[in-house]
């Protein structure tokens, strides 16, 4: 235990000193938006941790003047010494490759972290109500609950590396997987329902 707390550090002194850090970026990065949300109630004379969001200015500017209209959504769980989850927002950029935009230390996934980090995050790319607007996430907790009612004009699409990792578990075999990602990759509907014709050919109700 002793070698952990001088590798790691004393990470209570850490969380003390978030306020500090949040203004840091905010002096070194100019323009970025960084939230601390702490808890006074309950535990009265001392500052709970409860969410952290950061979304620096060039990735904020990066997104709306060179990205793609569509957010990925997604959050893992914190297994080191502090507990709680990270969630990210991820976007498209003109290559396709993929443009980080912002992420969140919050307690728990539910729908009230998820407004959270959505809420501030529609602030800072200037999202209105979703219009012309792609999001994607897999089933987090509480994340679409919060996606209805913060940007209720967004179009929702799921995660087919997702998809697939349930899928995969009724309809086996290499020929249908191959189709599997031939249809996902498919550009353009008249191309998609040929690929779904042809995936239909593969099992019974496969394509039910």
């Amino acid at each position: 235990m002793q070698i952990l707390r001088e590798s790691m550090g004393d990470w209570n002194l850490e969380f003390a000193r978030l306020c500090d850090y949040s203004d840091m970026i905010k002096q070194t990065n100019p323009g970025s938006s960084v939230w601390v949300r702490m808890d006074r109630e309950s535990c009265p004379g001392k500052n709970l941790f409860v969410y952290f969001y950061v979304c620096l200015d060039a990735l904020k500017k990066g997104w709306m003047e060179g990205c793609r209209r569509i957010i990925g959504f997604d959050g893992c769980f914190l297994k080191g010494a502090c507990k709680g989850e990270l969630l990210v927002a991820v976007g498209k950029n003109g290559n396709n490759q993929m443009f980080p935009i912002a992420w969140a230390v919050v307690d728990s996934e539910t729908k009230h972290s998820w407004s959270f980090f959505i809420n501030y995050l529609k602030e800072d790319l200037q999202l209105g109500t979703g219009e012309g607007l792609t999001v994607m996430a897999d089933m987090q907790k509480g994340f679409h609950a919060a996606v209805e009612e913060l940007l209720p004009d967004a179009e929702h699409r799921r995660c087919a590396r997702h998809i697939w990792s349930n899928w995969h578990q009724e309809w086996k075999g290499e020929e249908r997987r191959k189709q599997f990602w031939r249809c996902s990759k498919a550009s353009f509907e008249v191309k998609f329902r040929s690929e779904l014709d042809k995936m239909s050919k593969l099992g019974k109700d496969i394509c039910a």
